[in-house]
């Protein structure tokens, strides 16, 4: 199988290793608890230990999507007296991560859906339709 080199990555990846690399980052932002997370994290440094006292994030949960989001390069940490501050890595995440936020406000807006059809459930017990109006607008 011949293999192209990604040239929008300019890291020397193939097109294959390049869609899984991709892939697995993304995995990172597959539900809200990472979303918001991120979204605590990128005001200011913080520790594994004050990120759970934010609403609706139990402190094990916290260290488990820290630590993975670390792996994937999301995150960036470093200890100071005994403790390990997480930031955000890189600031174009962040540009990538509010732009994300922006379209999937305006597919809500659009549709006029709640978080609960959008993720499958609905409220009269049909299920959802497999396209999201709008999935192809650029």
């Amino acid at each position: 199988m011949h293999r192209h080199r990604s040239s929008q990555l300019g890291i020397g990846l193939d097109k294959d290793e390049s869609y899984s690399v991709t892939a697995d980052f993304f995995l990172s932002f597959s539900n809200p608890t990472s979303l918001m997370i991120l979204d605590i994290v990128r005001k200011k440094g913080m520790t594994s230990e004050e990120v759970p006292r934010k609403p609706g994030i139990k402190p094990q949960t916290a260290v488990t999507k820290l630590n993975a989001m670390e792996r994937q390069g999301i995150l960036a940490s470093r200890v100071r007296s005994q403790k390990t501050i997480y930031r955000v890595a890189d600031l174009k995440i962040l540009k990538a991560f509010d732009r994300i936020l922006k379209i999937a406000g305006k597919r809500l807006k659009q549709s006029g859906s709640s978080e609960k059809e959008l993720s499958g459930i609905t409220r009269k017990g049909k299920k959802p339709s497999k396209t999201v109006p709008g999935a192809f607008d650029r």
